[in-house]
């Protein structure tokens, strides 16, 4: 039996791991999403944000699910600019 990616697509939204994601509230975070993403949703990654209360929520518009391919300068300026934000707060 094959299985097309279409079927799969039902799994990626019904998959909800967001448990583990419990260490990653005592840490800033950045989280950097394509609206145009089929795989990971952008309705999932507001979830995320709003769950970690030092999250930052970036919306790459029109950006696919390779958005470190798609736009990688922009994306290399948010993580750059992050850990500069971040290497501040810590000095």
């Amino acid at each position: 039996a094959s299985v097309a990616v279409t079927d799969l697509l039902v799994d990626v939204y019904q998959h909800d791991r967001r448990g583990v994601l419990a260490p990653l509230r005592q840490v800033p975070t950045l989280i950097v999403v394509g609206t145009a993403d089929l795989l990971t949703p952008v309705e999932h990654s507001r979830e995320i944000a709003g769950d970690l209360p030092d999250a930052q929520l970036v919306e790459l518009a029109g950006v696919g699910h390779m958005l470190g391919l798609e736009q990688a300068v922009r994306v290399n300026e948010l993580l750059t600019r992050f850990v500069l934000e971040v290497s501040d707060r810590r000095e």
